[in-house]
């Protein structure tokens, strides 16, 4: 198998971060982290105030950041 399934759980000083993951199309706030593969990673996001799967090539990805979360 190329693919795993993972739990991303917040503990301690993590628990009050935010995700964020820069590609070339935009910015994406991260809810979790539903699958990884050789090639991509699958992606739990907001977006349009709705939660939806995205799917990004390693390659699209240009920066990954773990953020203080803003209330």
């Amino acid at each position: 198998l190329d693919e795993q399934r993972l739990v991303f759980i917040r503990h301690g000083a993590d628990k009050d971060q935010t995700l964020l993951v820069k590609t070339g199309g935009g910015q994406f706030v991260v809810e979790r982290i539903t699958r990884i593969s050789s090639s991509d990673v699958h992606l739990e996001v907001m977006q349009g105030g709705t939660r939806q799967e995205v799917m990004l090539p390693f390659a699209q990805i240009q920066e990954i950041q773990l953020q203080p979360k803003t209330a």
